[in-house]
């Protein structure tokens, strides 16, 4: 791992992984428990010279691995699993996947295990397949998951276009990309869904629904607007 090797029990809040690199795990290798939450991992890399594993730009992961209100954008391996290799058990709730990619497959996560989605974005992957079930690998669609473009087929989820924002600070100790009003992300999951988002904003307030991905649109905010016209006013 280029940032971190954990071989026991690592639990990860409101970090920013960035420009790492590393043979297996551009930012992190695990083959214990890791539980990452609120986090941001963007730009790293793993090449695999001769490792017979390597891969994971951001992520390569043998053990237990859990990760919540997260983004992955633009992590890169020449191998599998752009942002993630996972040879465990992956459990991934309400994270945002975008422009990853690798250079075998998988595009954003190669899973030879277990690996369930919940709520999640995987869009935009610079490889064919978004995620690859290798070896015996299987991906469980644990609802309220959002894939695109529609050519690519191999993730779980509805198809539609999240139109993720640039990745930027909107608020919260990590940046994230934004989702604009009329995403088909906004409301789609319906379970699972945490009590806030990588911000720290509160997620549900109107409903028990959810915004796919790591951001939650505002709506209480939204519909609190009022727009004001400028106007001349004349005595007859």
């Amino acid at each position: 791992g280029g940032g971190i090797n954990n071989g026991g029990s690592a639990v990860i809040r409101n970090c920013e992984f960035s420009g790492n690199a590393g043979a297996e795990g551009g930012a992190i290798s695990s083959d214990g428990t890791l539980d990452v939450e609120s986090s941001l991992f963007y730009n790293n890399t793993a090449h695999r010279e001769g490792n017979p594993s390597g891969g994971g730009g951001a992520i390569a992961s043998g053990g237990v691995v859990t990760l919540t209100n997260s983004t992955f954008v633009s992590n890169y391996t020449t191998f599998m699993g752009g942002a993630i290799n996972n040879d465990g058990k992956l459990t991934v709730t309400n994270c945002s996947f975008s422009y990853n990619t690798s250079g075998m497959g998988g595009g954003a996560i190669n899973t030879t295990s277990n690996l369930t989605l919940r709520n999640s974005i995987i869009a935009n992957s610079m490889w064919s397949e978004s995620c690859q079930d290798w070896e015996g690998g299987t991906i469980y669609d644990g609802g309220g998951n959002l894939r695109w473009p529609k050519t690519d087929k191999t993730c779980v989820g509805d198809f539609g276009d999240p139109r993720l924002e640039p990745l930027e600070n909107n608020g919260g100790p990590t940046m994230t990309m934004a989702l604009p009003i009329g995403s088909a992300a906004e409301q789609l999951a319906t379970t699972n869904c945490p009590a806030t988002d990588q911000r720290g904003m509160p997620r549900g307030l109107q409903s028990n629904r959810c915004d796919a991905g790591a951001y939650e649109i505002q709506r209480n905010e939204l519909e609190g607007l009022f727009v004001f016209f400028p106007a001349v006013f004349k005595s007859p």
